[in-house]
């Protein structure tokens, strides 16, 4: 099904104008206002999408539509962020005036609950365009598709790729701005909330998106978990490419999956060769055993250190310089016993970024490549 007339308008006169349609945003992060859809599970761990708005996006969210917690807000389910009432139905939510849904998860396998169909068709008729970030595309879908041609809605399929396909070159650098990877244990462990509180605590430095909630957030990237995997590597290195800027200092590249992980490794992988960074974070649920839905262990952070060193360094060599750990789950006694025996194990500095903060991880990138 093809794209409704007024996005492929859009997007051919972007193209025309010679813009980077990897690094396009369809809305004004700054002021569209955002009714959020997660039925059944706001707050719930495939819901980090919101967490992640909340904390560091500029989105004005106005309401949460999760007919299970109508009643109550924002606040009182998350404890932090900004505060916004959680609605039962579209029809409630356009009392506080959104101009957008978003579909709030975000699922291994990307798709669409069936029961979210009907309120995505309430939405479009009461005037609302639609955010996507599901590997399952709306524009795909004949009658969701049909519905917002009618109405005239827009349909962003956040991760829908954008840009040429492009092979890695390994291509040559400036000596600055530095580039900084995040790189994980497994999938969901901190890597994207890292490198975002790195941007907050790092003058100079720039934020570069490569998943659905960090494009939402940051307003450009590319959707790597989507880009062909001959080409994966390509699109991590152009991205980089296109930021270098000499009034930067730093690059700092949000990370996807482990190479650890069997179902997410190639993307890790492709995403350390393209944008060959000169230095990497580990990142690690503190309280993670077992890697997600898998029954294998997860290796010490010594032996990480080592495999992803190992990895990097027949392409461009590159040192792990600190640490940091998510310890949603744990109290701080628990936090704190855990970071410290965490760095005498491992001899480097050891953070959990939403309790103290990553300044320690920017003294060490500091001290390695200044």
């Amino acid at each position: 099904m093809a794209k409704f007339f007024h996005v492929i308008q859009l997007n051919n006169a972007r193209q025309a104008a010679g813009v980077n349609m990897s690094q396009i945003n369809l809305f004004n992060t700054k002021t569209t206002p955002l009714v959020i859809l997660a039925e059944g599970c706001f707050g719930e761990e495939n819901t980090k999408i919101i967490s992640a708005l909340v904390r560091y996006g500029n989105w004005p969210i106005v309401a949460g539509l999760d007919s299970t917690r109508a009643g109550k807000t924002s606040k009182e389910i998350l404890g932090y962020g900004v505060d916004f009432p959680i609605v039962s139905s579209i029809e409630e939510a356009m009392k506080y005036n959104p101009a957008a849904m978003l579909i709030g998860i975000a699922v291994q396998g990307g798709e669409l609950p069936y029961e979210w169909r009907q309120i995505i068709l309430n939405a479009i008729d009461n005037g609302l365009d639609i955010i996507n970030g599901l590997h399952f595309f709306l524009n795909e879908d004949e009658e969701i598709s049909k519905k917002a041609e009618e109405k005239g809605k827009i349909l962003w399929d956040v991760r829908e790729p954008l840009l040429p396909n492009r092979v890695c070159k390994n291509l040559p650098r400036p000596s600055k701005p530095k580039v900084v990877l995040t790189v994980g244990s497994d999938c969901s462990c901190g890597k994207m909330f890292t490198t975002l509180e790195l941007e907050k605590t790092i003058k100079k430095s720039l934020f570069l998106a490569t998943g659905q909630t960090g494009i939402l957030i940051s307003g450009s990237g590319i959707p790597l978990d989507r880009i062909i995997g001959d080409f994966m590597a390509g699109a991590a290195e152009h991205l980089v490419h296109s930021n270098l800027n000499e009034n930067l200092d730093w690059l700092l590249v949000e990370g996807q999956g482990s190479l650890i992980h069997p179902s997410f490794s190639g993307v890790t992988m492709a995403l350390m060769h393209g944008c060959a960074p000169d230095a990497m974070i580990l990142c690690h649920t503190a309280s993670r055993k077992y890697l997600k839905k898998f029954d294998i262990p997860i290796p010490s952070m010594n032996r990480l250190v080592e495999v992803y060193e190992t990895a990097m360094g027949f392409i461009k060599p590159a040192r792990v310089v600190g640490i940091s750990l998510n310890c949603f789950d744990l109290d701080d006694d628990a936090t704190d016993r855990i970071l410290k025996e965490t760095e005498d194990m491992t001899g480097l500095p050891t953070v959990e970024p939403l309790k103290t903060g990553v300044e320690r991880l920017y003294e060490s990138l500091v001290e390695e490549l200044d």
